[in-house]
């Protein structure tokens, strides 16, 4: 009856009581292809086709064994121009009852929350399917670019959108991680819940290189808390370089350096000395008052090739009175001219 197909051994399929079979799950099991979804519930001659319907000669394991008509068929997306495989299991689940049941498998890339696609062709745009980037801007180009709040182009933000974002749908909650180790803690220490968004501190939207303390350290408070603080301006954004890590316990005294602020020094805004950071900031006084000499006229100290050095002759108090010495200064005592 079977002609040979499956075999003389007839107790593999049936038993002496009846010509029924009861273990196909069982027998496609151990053939190595099990019966799982769509295949639980296909008839036998859907696969095995012959005119008797009794020859079940193998067909193999393979997908595309059977389902090779489908696989030229397929046009959303299409599956030969685009290069696919013919292992249908690649994409498709085997224990599912139809092709999209739970989604096709897309393990290297999961399509969930935001990436929760239908449209195969909203990414894969060339109709090319083998070697579609995986890269974040290779989709949101156009999504970085219009972003204003922040600007992300305007603040040179990396492209890539995962150091900010999760995959929820609407790009929120965005969270900058690197904040807190590359420039200032915001998601730990003292700061930790303190804001809501950006714009809390970098007030200047376009350019997130500037920020201020003060929308939020207000005055008296501010004041009071720094009473006989050397070198405290509350207008001054020099916060980090006594709060680097935004506690108010972090202690910094410029008289314990190398530059001592007496006089009018103690009364200046830091970042007219500090335009450039706080690292290695020079403190010979050209560095801060070159302008200053070349604009002095009476006398003129270019062309008197005065130093360059001002504690020479001017006190950290004011430029006037001079300190300058006719007596002691060594050119005019000897009464060269």
């Amino acid at each position: 009856m079977h002609s040979q197909t499956v075999g003389s051994d007839c107790a593999r399929c049936h038993s002496i009581e009846n010509w029924l079979v009861e273990n196909i799950t069982e027998l496609h099991q151990d053939n190595g292809f099990p019966l799982l979804g769509s295949h639980a519930v296909a008839s036998c001659n859907e696969c095995h086709i012959s005119g008797s319907q009794l020859q079940f000669n193998r067909i193999g394991n393979d997908c595309i064994n059977c389902h090779l008509p489908d696989y030229h068929a397929t046009t959303n997306p299409n599956h030969p121009e685009a290069g696919f495989s013919t292992d249908c299991s690649e994409c498709h689940r085997i224990d599912a009852l139809d092709w999209f049941t739970d989604e096709i498998v897309h393990d290297f890339f999961p399509l969930t929350k935001g990436h929760d696609i239908a449209d195969c062709a909203r990414c894969h745009t060339s109709g090319n399917y083998t070697n579609t980037p995986t890269e974040c801007v290779a989709c949101h180009q156009t999504d970085y670019n219009n972003s204003q709040n922040p600007n992300h182009q305007g603040s040179n933000f990396s492209t890539s959108c995962i150091e900010c974002h999760t995959i929820d749908i609407g790009w929120m909650p965005a969270k900058y991680e690197q904040h807190d180790a590359e420039y200032f803690p915001i998601y730990s220490g003292a700061h930790k819940g303190e804001w809501s968004e950006c714009m809390d501190c970098h007030t200047n939207a376009p350019n997130y290189v500037q920020f201020t303390c003060i929308t939020c350290h207000t005055n008296p408070e501010t004041d009071e808390e720094h009473n006989g603080i050397n070198g405290y301006s509350y207008n001054s954004p020099a916060c980090l370089s006594c709060h680097p890590t935004g506690n108010s316990n972090d202690d910094f005294d410029h008289n314990q350096t190398n530059f001592p602020l007496l006089g009018t020094h103690n009364t200046v805004d830091c970042n007219s000395c500090h335009a450039n950071g706080y690292q290695g900031t020079p403190t010979n006084c050209e560095a801060c008052h070159l302008e200053d000499f070349n604009q002095t006229t009476n006398p003129d100290h270019q062309a008197s090739q005065f130093p360059l050095d001002c504690a020479s002759c001017h006190s950290e108090t004011a430029w006037i009175p001079s300190t300058f010495d006719h007596n002691t200064v060594l050119s005019f005592y000897r009464g060269t001219y």
